[in-house]
């Protein structure tokens, strides 16, 4: 340990606290999963976000099993293996790791756990300059733990920790205003025009169609019959730069536009592949997903289409109807490697479509809610961008935390 003249610290990762790498208990034993203990695995971490929902849990017997390999709440996780190298989260309760990840579980007599997530996410470049290996690239244990990094005292640590998880715990109300919102639309959908219990419904008489009974009045159209599902732009490499509009690919609709996103002057791609916030977008490759985008104008990357609805439809019935018959796009999926579906899918998945009256109560009903989301989203982005500029300058000391924690905590 080396201190240097303004009292920082120089330590290795690993003297920040206890270094633990993952593992995947056998799949061959499903007894070793269940629903107790979080299964982080580099999917599960979005790029922006500090916290992770996983997609699977090991049971009691899963965490006997690998005992010495629980994470206590308040571990730093970072992923040190492929193209995912630099995804960092923290954990919130116990839980585990594949192998594909090292994390660091803080000695807090010393660091501050919120302080050591935010340094490593700014040691992400460091970290992936360090791996090894051609066809998989790999940062290891010892090379993780062995990288060197200039921390302050403990209670400067925690007053930068407490300025920049200020902006995330902003980010992170937002996020579960947004999710409750998008259930409150997709409940009316379902209620409205899945379960048929919409306004009035009792006054109308059920008929026989292809998609089964339907109300009435309603007609069946495929859903190449409801929009126009303009594919994006095949963007080359020789496009890609650091200045221009954001080249919008699966991964921004997922994470949103980061450093990490290439992007391109435009001028001379067409305009029908130009995208502006509200703009409906569905992923027809890879995660097979509808979204509405809410990050500023971009350009579209192939592999996603812009869905302009017909003049009859709404962009808020039609993202919710692509949104419930998805299921019907995913078993006609083909590949792999990445599912894909071809245009054909457009012609042979279906939806009941309500009269034009019906739809406009839907639209006044669901209106108000997208465009908060939307504006949720945008606080966001914006939350992010003043994060991630603060970031490195109080990491480095360039900035004094005394005068930025003023004026953000008051």
């Amino acid at each position: 340990m080396v201190e240097t003249s303004n009292g920082w610290r120089e330590v290795t990762i690993g003297q920040l606290g206890r270094v633990v790498t993952g593992k995947t208990p056998p799949t061959k034993n499903p007894e070793l999963f269940g629903v107790d203990f979080p299964f982080i695995t580099p999917t599960d971490i979005e790029e922006q976000a500090r916290l992770v929902r996983t997609a699977r849990f090991l049971s009691d017997e899963g965490c006997r099993k690998q005992k010495n390999s629980l994470l206590p709440a308040g571990t730093v996780c970072f992923t040190c293996i492929g193209a995912t190298i630099g995804k960092i989260c923290m954990t919130t309760r116990p839980s585990f790791t594949n192998q594909q990840i090292n994390s660091v579980v803080v000695d807090t007599d010393n660091h501050d756990p919120k302080y050591v997530y935010y340094l490593l996410r700014q040691q992400a470049g460091r970290v992936k300059a360090l791996a090894s290996g051609a066809a998989t690239p790999i940062v290891n244990k010892s090379t993780f733990s062995n990288l060197r990094v200039l921390v302050p005292s403990l209670p400067a640590q925690r007053k930068t920790a407490a300025v920049l998880s200020a902006y995330d715990e902003l980010i992170e109300n937002n996020t579960r205003r947004i999710k409750i919102l998008e259930e409150m639309a997709q409940t009316i959908y379902q209620e409205w025009f899945v379960n048929f219990r919409f306004p009035g419904h009792e006054k109308v008489r059920m008929v026989d169609s292809e998609l089964g009974q339907i109300p009435e009045g309603w007609e069946v159209r495929a859903f190449s019959g409801t929009a126009a599902f303009i594919n994006g732009y095949a963007f080359k490499p020789r496009h890609w730069g650091d200045s221009g509009k954001p080249i919008v690919k699966i991964a921004e609709l997922k994470n949103g536009v980061t450093d990490n996103t290439p992007r391109y002057d435009g001028e001379d791609i067409p305009a029908k592949y130009h995208i502006e916030n509200g703009d409906l977008l569905f992923s027809w490759s890879a995660d097979l997903e509808a979204y509405i985008w809410t990050g500023g104008e971009a350009l579209l990357n192939q592999h996603l289409f812009n869905v302009i609805p017909h003049d009859d439809l709404s962009r808020y019935f039609l993202f919710y109807s692509l949104k419930d018959r998805m299921q019907g796009f995913r078993s006609r999926s083909q590949g792999t490697t990445m599912r894909h579906i071809k245009r054909s899918a457009l012609d042979e998945v279906k939806v009941a479509v309500p009269p034009s009256d019906l739809r406009r109560i839907f639209d006044q009903y669901v209106g108000p809610i997208l465009s908060e989301i939307e504006n949720l989203h945008e606080r966001n982005t914006n939350l992010r961008s003043t994060r991630d500029l603060l970031l490195p300058k109080l990491i480095s000391s360039e900035v004094s935390v005394e005068d930025v924690s003023e004026k953000v905590l008051g």
